[in-house]
C-alpha cells in the first residue's frame, strides 16, 4: 500500500485516497483547503482540482492565494491548478471530473489532489439524489488513479440526510477537527449502490 502525506498535521494517507472533511466554519473549511491543497502547490509533481457550483472554484483560488500570500494565476495558466464548475446533470460533472484527472496525468503530474465544496439543492449542482450518486461514482473513478480527492460538508449549512449518506457512508477515512481517521462509518460501494443509491426517494424523505 502506498501512502503520502495528508496535508492534515504529520499524518500520511493512503493512495488513492477519497476522504470527507466535515468543518463548522468558514475559517476551518479555508484552513483545511490550504492544508491540503498547499502540499501539492509546493511540489512540482503534483496537481491541484478544485469542483464546486458555480463560482465556488474561484472563490476556493481566492481563499488559497490569501492563504499563500501570493497569486496562483501563474499555475492556472500553466495547467497545474484546474477550476472545474458543477452542472445540474451529474453525467456532466462525472465527465469533467474524470477529464480532469486525465489531462492533469498527461500533463506529467504523477499525482493530483482534489477538493470538492459539496452542495444540496444549489443552483448549478446536480439534485439531492444525483449529487449522492456522483459520490459513488467518483469514488469508483478515485480507485483506479494516483489521486485523493477530498469532499467538504459544511455541518452548520447541509441537512442530516446528506452529512449521513453522503458525508459519512461514501468515504473510507474522515477529517474531524483537523485529524485523518479511518471511518467506521464508510458503506462499501456494491452495498451502498444496493442499500442507499436504490432507496434514495424513501431515505430522503425520511
Amino acid at each position: 500500500m502506498t501512502t503520502v502525506p495528508s496535508g492534515f498535521g504529520d499524518q500520511e494517507t493512503r493512495l488513492p485516497g477519497h476522504i470527507g472533511l466535515l468543518y463548522e466554519s468558514h475559517a476551518e473549511r479555508r484552513a483545511r483547503e490550504l492544508d491540503f491543497l498547499g502540499v501539492a502547490l509546493a511540489d512540482p509533481q503534483q496537481g491541484v482540482a478544485v469542483f464546486g457550483a458555480p463560482g465556488v472554484a474561484a472563490q476556493v483560488k481566492r481563499d488559497l492565494e490569501r492563504g499563500l500570500e501570493r497569486s496562483l494565476d501563474g499555475e492556472v495558466r500553466r495547467g497545474k491548478v484546474v477550476l472545474i464548475e458543477s452542472d445540474t446533470d451529474p453525467d456532466v460533472c462525472l465527465e469533467r471530473f474524470r477529464d480532469t484527472l486525465d489531462v492533469l496525468t498527461a500533463r506529467g503530474y504523477a499525482m493530483t489532489r482534489l477538493f470538492a465544496r459539496c452542495a444540496w439543492n444549489a443552483p448549478g449542482f446536480p439534485s439531492p439524489e444525483d449529487q449522492l450518486w456522483l459520490e459513488w461514482r467518483c469514488h469508483a473513478i478515485i480507485e483506479s488513479r494516483q489521486a485523493i480527492f477530498v469532499c467538504a460538508y459544511d455541518l452548520t449549512a447541509l441537512p442530516g440526510s446528506t452529512i449521513v449518506y453522503g458525508g459519512l457512508e461514501t468515504h473510507p477515512q474522515m477529517v474531524l477537527a483537523g485529524q485523518l481517521i479511518d471511518n467506521p462509518s464508510f458503506v462499501e460501494s456494491d452495498r451502498y449502490f444496493a442499500d442507499r443509491l436504490l432507496r434514495l426517494p424513501w431515505l430522503l424523505r425520511s
